[in-house]
């Protein structure tokens, strides 16, 4: 197969450590960055990429953004699918009643209304900052444009609460993903990795590519991938559909492969 570009996820998958790579995974990088594209396709935001895309040298590579809903390249935001104003506003007004605190992120905009220990634990992850604002103040100030993705943070109990709630009103609307057991990420439906990947690459290029995963999110992009890699400690699933599997994401699996694979 004639490799058109690499696509990785990256918490989970190409991160070794919790908000970084080693020199190892650089080297790898650096030895195909040239080639195709390195294409970083993650829930995060452009910013609290654009930090590893410097550390590979690859700055001008395109990003999928927030599971799809935005791409990123060199400054430029080009935006797939927002939630709108008033299902933001619905999915807040829900948290408030259960005492859930609301993450919003647009492009690079990240607002919370206050913090606390899972503020500070995705600080550290992403090496990026919040703005603090109350909630109901920021969906007013930004109503028009909409979201590129929610997260709720909250305790187990209130997440097992919210959760079969908001599946059931926004079902079709929005794709709602539990990240663990007190955070769920929302954003909207009909677009993902591989929708984002498509308007990178075309339908051509995504059966040239290469990818890794390790969650759910990843699946649709790895069944359409021309080859599809999961890290040892990718959900079982993942594992199951992956044409090839690698390494734990914590012993360097992806740049292991790719060290093998390109030799």
């Amino acid at each position: 197969m004639e490799i058109a570009a690499v696509c990785t996820d990256l918490d989970g998958t190409f991160l070794s450590l919790k908000n970084d790579i080693t020199e190892y995974s650089v080297r790898q990088i650096q030895k195909i960055k040239d080639r195709f594209p390195i294409v970083l396709a993650s829930a995060r935001s452009p910013k609290s990429m654009l930090y590893l895309q410097k550390r590979m040298h690859i700055v001008g590579h395109p990003m999928i953004c927030y599971n799809g809903t935005l791409i990123y390249n060199e400054g430029h935001f080009s935006d797939l699918a927002t939630i709108p104003h008033n299902q933001a506003l619905e999915i807040h007004l829900e948290c408030k009643k259960l005492g859930i605190h609301l993450g919003l992120y647009y492009q690079d905009k990240w607002l919370v209304p206050t913090d606390s220990e899972r503020v500070q634990k995705e600080i550290f992850n992403t090496r990026t900052e919040p703005q603090y604002q109350e909630t109901g103040k920021s969906l007013k100030e930004h109503s028009p444009l909409g979201w590129h993705k929610l997260m709720l943070m909250g305790t187990k109990t209130t997440a097992d609460a919210i959760q079969p709630l908001l599946e059931k009103r926004f079902h079709g609307d929005l794709h709602i993903y539990r990240s663990n057991d007190t955070l769920i990420e929302i954003a909207p439906a009909g677009v993902s990795k591989l929708t984002a990947l498509e308007q990178i690459l075309g339908r051509d290029g995504v059966g040239n590519t290469l990818a890794f995963g390790d969650n759910y999110n990843d699946m649709e992009l790895m069944a359409a991938v021309g080859k599809s890699v999961a890290v040892a400690n990718a959900r079982p699933e993942v594992l199951q559909l992956a044409d090839d599997h690698c390494g734990a994401c914590k012993e360097d699996g992806v740049a292991y492969y790719l060290a093998s694979f390109f030799n």
